[in-house]
């Protein structure tokens, strides 16, 4: 046969070596842009009731010039020796904290007196400013009042009429 060649390859193959050792770690790629949104989930159960809350207020008066006797109407510089015309109705609450001032120094002869009232009887929420003093606390006692009950102020003194010149007066009302 002349002129063709034949040319033969043989390939042998054995067994399959061990594993070799892992390689290094490669560099991290790009971060992938951002999924979408997933789909809003269901709302849950309601939550149990809250424990109710409390409101408070600081009630308070600066009158000027009080005569003995007279009720304080709160927020206001009105006063009249009839308590009908100077109380307030108020929703349930507790009264505290009361602070009772005057104008200028009482004499050694002079005290004044400021009390709360409830549907036309004092309270245990009272504060005397003492001879030669010019004010006062009870941070002791509290009033509890019900939805509707009256409250109003009365001032008295001894002494002489106007002993000190304004009569200023705050306390703590906190609703329940």
């Amino acid at each position: 046969m002349a002129g063709v060649r034949l040319a033969f390859v043989l390939q042998l193959q054995g067994d399959i070596g061990a594993t070799g050792a892992q390689g290094p770690q490669g560099v991290a790629g790009p971060q992938g842009p951002q999924g979408d949104t997933g789909a809003t989930g269901s709302v849950g159960p309601q939550g149990p009731q809250g424990v109710p809350g409390t409101s408070a207020a600081l009630v308070a008066g600066n009158h000027p010039n009080v005569a003995n006797g007279q009720f304080l109407m709160p927020w206001d510089i009105t006063q009249s020796a009839t308590e009908s015309s100077e109380d307030v109705p108020v929703a349930a609450g507790t009264a505290s904290k009361l602070i009772f001032r005057i104008g200028t120094a009482l004499t050694s002869s002079q005290t004044a007196t400021i009390t709360l009232r409830k549907n036309g009887g004092d309270t245990a929420l009272t504060c005397t400013i003492p001879n030669s003093g010019s004010s006062c606390t009870d941070y002791t006692n509290t009033v509890t009042y019900a939805d509707g009950d009256s409250l109003s102020i009365e001032y008295n003194e001894t002494g002489s009429t106007s002993p000190g010149g304004r009569v200023k007066y705050s306390f703590l009302y906190a609703t329940q």
